[in-house]
């Protein structure tokens, strides 16, 4: 029965600090009064199985409420600016690993945004990713030139 308690303890800290309300009529029981544990534990897995369907089944309809919808002309000036990119990539005095990072992050970018709707969350990897590698890739440049 204490991982019934546990479990509705965690659950309620996960949903209030996402700011979800679903639960607030429940209060977590007691370890020491466990008389009706099974009957409030029961419908708490039922508000919550109930939340999780709801859930799934918005973002089926909708997407996540955190993507990124791009229509045909934003996609067209994303696929111009990154094909830009990718030939002055293919052209730096780079190590073919740097290069090859720098293709691959590139490609994958392509790829989800090319997708229906784009997770605003691996767009925002994508560029963080990109970003990183193209200053590791700089930083090389930069030696490379003072020492040349």
């Amino acid at each position: 029965m204490k991982s019934a308690i546990e479990y509705m303890n965690q659950t309620h800290a996960a949903a209030e600090a996402l700011g979800l309300d679903f639960l607030d009529l429940f209060s977590i029981p007691d370890e020491d009064n466990t008389s009706n544990l099974e009957d409030i534990h029961n419908a708490f897995l039922r508000a919550v199985d109930n939340y999780t369907v709801r859930a799934h089944i918005r973002n089926v309809r909708h997407g996540p409420s955190t993507s990124l919808p791009l229509d045909e002309h934003e996609k067209k000036h994303i696929r111009a600016y990154v094909t830009k990119i990718k030939e002055i990539v293919e052209g730096a005095a780079l190590e073919i690993g740097k290069k090859e990072a720098l293709l691959n992050k590139l490609n994958a970018l392509l790829a989800e945004v090319d997708r229906d709707r784009t997770s605003m969350q691996r767009f925002s990897d994508f560029i963080m990713g990109l970003a990183k590698t193209t200053a590791d890739a700089t930083e090389e440049l930069g030696a490379m030139a003072e020492s040349g």
